[in-house]
């Protein structure tokens, strides 16, 4: 016999109301039944016959125990702690007045209001020429993630060269985002002599497409035509901060 058996006509628990083909009850009698009914109630409450425990639901002195679902329809305010050991599922707004603390990584990036996404290159080469032109030594480009449409974008470049011309001259270099260049930087170098520039541009696009590319240049060149070197070098260094 399961707990719900025992709320079957049968063995529902005699509530003592009087019917109208009840015979009237009265002094010691109608006490004496009384007593009988209090009895047999809390019998069967203690058997399982309480509604809330059919449901799943207990009462002890340390509080309140929910084996089933809980459905609030009106506001529920907790004073205390609350603690959840399963998933909480909020289809509206919360609330905190004070501090939330996460685990790590238990918020998603894609969770965020302004989401980021890193880009970085790091890429050197050599054995080129420097001339009174200036030139793209190095070029290189960095994908654009999907869903992203803007960039903060920094570019740092260091270029070597080799003066092999009769007479001293300048050497200059710079770093370009997209076609938008930075300033350039300069250096003496006598004849026969070697020196190095370092530039760098910062630079914040928008409008982007996603899936698309950004394109970061080192760019050389001298006030004289220093030539080729096998030893003429380039490094170019990028790094990319992605937002929505």
């Amino acid at each position: 016999m399961s707990e719900l058996d025992d709320w079957s006509d049968d063995n529902t628990p005699d509530m003592g109301e009087a019917s109208e083909y009840d015979p009237p009850r009265d002094g010691l009698a109608a006490l004496i039944a009384r007593l009988a009914h209090v009895e047999r109630t809390l019998a069967g409450i203690t058997r399982g016959w309480s509604p809330l425990r059919q449901a799943g639901i207990t009462v002890t002195e340390d509080g309140m125990t929910i084996d089933s679902s809980l459905t609030v329809d009106g506001d529920l305010m907790s004073t205390g702690d609350a603690a959840f050991g399963g998933t909480l599922q909020v289809t509206g707004d919360a609330v905190f007045s004070g501090d939330l603390a996460v685990p790590n990584g238990s918020i998603s990036n894609e969770a965020l209001q302004n989401p980021i996404e890193e880009g970085a290159i790091g890429y050197s080469t050599s054995n080129f020429a420097v001339t009174t032109t200036a030139t793209a030594v190095a070029t290189r480009t960095m994908n654009i993630p999907d869903g992203f449409t803007k960039a903060s974008v920094m570019v740092i470049v260091s270029i070597g060269a080799w003066n092999q011309s009769a007479s001293s001259g300048y050497l200059l270099g710079r770093a370009t985002i997209d076609g938008s260049s930075g300033g350039a930087v300069q250096t003496g170098v006598g004849a026969g002599g070697y020196e190095s520039v370092t530039a760098s541009a910062i630079r914040t696009l928008e409008d982007l497409t996603p899936g698309g590319q950004i394109t970061v240049q080192a760019t050389c060149w001298a006030t004289t035509n220093f030539g080729a070197s096998t030893t003429n070098s380039v490094n170019i260094d990028a790094i990319a901060i992605f937002r929505r």
